[in-house]
């Protein structure tokens, strides 16, 4: 049996058992079933080699993929196709067999087309759709998953696919979990959570008649551009891929959120009294979990700092839609400041003193600890 006649009949299993993905024998890649494409609703124009819109956002189609089963974005197509593939699912899994396949049809309809009629297979491209992390990965060991079918439902968080060890990125590139992407794209989810313990913090809080100004919004808002950021990190951009790829396939950051930052950090600033010394990590427990979020950040910029660094020693130039990878590293920066300011504006709302790690007097040769309030700053000195 050749190659494609495996690739296949690989392929057909998949799709009968409403399958997202399976391993290309040839190759070891993760290659994206039709069923994973209709449920996406539409062509990305990556020339997916089981795309059932049949290429038709594909800039450039030379026309060697020209039949498809549904136009792209037809909902009802798509939906009416998606509902016979369950229902064929469900009657026939347990009759047919690996060798009688048809994309889930066990027996067709004189009078209905097939999905098969529609089949075309493409080259080995395997520039599949923008999935990321274990959500739509897989294990080149299908064993386990022949003895227990996946769930279909979107909640359940565990997908067994992650358990080599890999995962993919938002490119379709897999890598081992180990690999220095990984730790940042896990650092900045760490942050963002820290911050969702935060903003738990604050609306805590607010019952009992503190105010913080925006200070909600923004922790909500920075936590959506950390969720970005890490899709940006997930989706490496290199010399040799084309302008037209890195558009269609990345999601851009754009600087003016680092210049949000900056207008909030001067709003708070500009209503509390001038700092003149380090201070301590001290105060109420929202100012201390604002301090830890400040030292993750500082953690997620400098692994940021090293992908970037790496990227130009090996030559390649990691590119974020019409953002550069500069703005990645600007936006943490800012961003370990604003936690900083807020972490002092914190104690300003909650009228909590701030500890101060200063000299008592010039002839002190130790540093002590100099304790003042936020709200009664010294003679001469404006709140």
């Amino acid at each position: 049996m050749s190659c494609l006649t495996d690739i296949e009949d690989l392929h057909k299993e998949a799709v009968s058992k409403m399958e997202s993905t399976y391993i290309d024998p040839a190759t070891g890649f993760t290659v994206f079933t039709e069923y994973a494409h209709l449920k996406r609703g539409k062509c990305c124009g990556n020339r997916c080699r089981h795309c059932p819109y049949g290429w038709e956002n594909v800039k450039n189609d030379d026309g060697s993929h020209t039949k498809k089963l549904v136009d792209s974005g037809d909902k009802a197509g798509v939906a009416a196709i998606l509902k016979k593939l369950t229902m064929d699912a469900s009657n026939t899994c347990s009759s047919v067999s690996s060798n009688n396949l048809h994309l889930g049809y066990a027996e067709e309809k004189k009078d209905e087309p097939s999905l098969s009629d529609y089949y075309t297979p493409v080259g080995d491209d395997n520039d599949d759709e923008d999935y990321s992390d274990d959500d739509y990965t897989s294990d080149e060991d299908d064993s386990l998953m022949q003895k227990s079918k996946q769930p279909k439902k979107l909640n359940v968080p565990y997908t067994r696919k992650g358990d080599r060890g890999t995962s993919q990125l938002f490119t379709g590139e897999r890598r081992r979990k180990s690999d220095p992407i990984f730790e940042a794209l896990g650092t900045v989810d760490e942050l963002c959570t820290f911050v969702g313990v935060v903003h738990a913090e604050l609306m805590a809080q607010k019952k009992n008649d503190y105010h913080y100004a925006s200070l909600d919004d923004q922790l909500i808002d920075i936590m959506s551009r950390l969720f970005d950021l890490g899709s940006c990190i997930a989706s490496p951009q290199y010399g040799d891929q084309s302008k037209e790829t890195i558009k269609s396939r990345v999601i851009s950051f754009d600087a003016k959120h680092v210049r949000d930052i900056e207008i909030w950090i001067d709003e708070m600033t500009e209503l509390m009294p001038e700092l003149t010394s380090f201070i301590l990590p001290t105060g109420s427990r929202m100012s201390a979990h604002l301090h830890v979020c400040r030292t993750v950040c500082r953690r997620a910029e400098r692994l940021a700092t090293e992908l970037i660094d790496a990227g130009k020693e090996s030559e390649s130039s990691m590119r974020y839609g019409t953002a550069d990878s500069g703005v990645i590293v600007q936006y943490l920066n800012r961003l370990s400041d604003f936690f900083f300011t807020a972490a002092r504006w914190a104690n300003y709302c909650e009228n909590e003193d701030e500890v101060e790690y200063k000299r008592p007097n010039l002839n002190a040769k130790q540093r002590g600890v100099v304790t003042r309030s936020l709200r009664n700053p010294p003679s001469g000195q404006k709140v």
